[in-house]
């Protein structure tokens, strides 16, 4: 029996870091110092540092990326990993919450909490699908692990589902990729059945 479906459009692929990167140095000890600089006006500090003589500061090597927002691309692969950095990982989870949670909250507030249980779940993925392109679907996994972490969340309204343990929730969904040709139309659907098998009446679901 369907219970409940639950649309999210326009799904994040990247997320944004920081609103600048770190500023980067010239060094005669770490790199080629362009030509540009081998000239008068310019010299190194006992550092190594390319320093401009009339301002006294060191000579900036990546001035122009240092002004751009840093970004993280969302990847299965990356965030088992942990993008190398715990710090990195939690700002992605707490980005991706973020984005279900005026979904959720909005669904919660319509429709009301789920009061029928073990669920069963299904996962449309509306996304374009280039001629070359060989990418996982299965590596889509994060999407709907925040997805059901945000369902948990308590909102001033309450959760739409009590908790996501197997008690609640006995069929976790795989993506199931439809093809689009427009990037805006890019979406999610989630809908939400009650699982009703033979084998789940028994302890704990009765």
């Amino acid at each position: 029996m369907l219970l409940r479906t639950i649309e999210v459009p326009k799904f994040p692929t990247q997320v944004k870091l920081t609103n600048s990167r770190r500023p980067k140095y010239y060094n005669k000890f770490k790199g080629k110092i362009p030509k540009k600089y081998l000239n008068k006006g310019y010299s190194f500090n006992n550092k190594g540092f390319l320093i401009n003589e009339q301002t006294g500061k060191r000579v900036q090597s990546n001035e122009a990326l240092s002004k751009k927002p840093r970004y993280a691309k969302l990847n299965g692969n990356s965030l088992i990993t942990g993008y190398g950095s715990p710090h990195i990982r939690n700002k992605i989870t707490w980005a991706l919450k973020d984005f279900y949670s005026p979904i959720i909250e909005k669904h919660l507030l319509e429709e009301g909490p789920l009061s029928i249980f073990p669920l069963r779940l299904e996962w449309d993925v509306y996304t374009i699908v280039g001629v070359k392109d060989r990418w996982d679907a299965s590596n889509l996994f994060f999407y709907y692990k925040y997805f059901e972490d945000t369902m948990v969340k308590e909102f001033p309204s309450g959760s739409l589902i009590p908790d996501d343990n197997i008690k609640y929730v006995t069929h976790p969904p795989s993506p199931k990729i439809i093809p689009v040709d427009d990037w805006e139309n890019r979406k999610f659907i989630f809908r939400i059945y009650h699982d009703d098998r033979s084998e789940l009446r028994r302890t704990p679901w009765v």
